[in-house]
């Protein structure tokens, strides 16, 4: 939807906080998941990035540059989304009974400030080093969009 959206002209961000985020591409995920499987450690959890930081902007102006697009850039209030969120639960469920797109969760998860993980332990334990950062990722995946008609 967000790649939709960038490339529709649109770009939307919920307040005026700068949110920070972790990504891990689903290459590099399997990956490490083969290794992981191979391993003697047991009992262990981890968090998987490709052990950088974004902020939500990089990520945007990123997929911007892969779209060859520009945009509009719009700043919603966060009460506004939460409003908006309450009542498309509400006529979803009284219509549809399927929960809707933008939700009370989905909400709080999109509008949080910090979505970074430390993935250093994946290194130290499975020598991890990504093959993706985030402009790889979006490149390939926005390659694959176009390649099946999505985008």
């Amino acid at each position: 939807m967000l790649f939709k959206s960038l490339n529709s002209g649109l770009e939307t961000y919920i307040g005026n906080s700068v949110q920070h985020l972790s990504f891990v591409y689903v290459k590099d995920l399997t990956s490490l998941l083969l290794v992981a499987l191979t391993s003697n450690k047991v009992q262990k959890t981890y968090f998987v990035s490709d052990l950088n930081s974004y902020t939500a902007k990089a990520f945007n102006q990123i997929a911007k540059e892969e779209l060859n697009t520009k945009t509009i850039k719009i700043v919603l209030p966060k009460f506004l989304v939460k409003i908006v969120a309450a009542i498309s639960e509400s006529i979803s469920c009284t219509f549809n009974q399927k929960p809707p797109t933008l939700n009370s969760d989905k909400c709080k998860e999109i509008s949080q400030a910090n979505w970074l993980c430390d993935s250093s332990s994946l290194v130290t334990d499975f020598g991890f080093v990504p093959e993706y950062n985030l402009k790889k990722g979006i490149s390939e995946t926005i390659k694959w969009y176009k390649n099946k008609q999505i985008l």
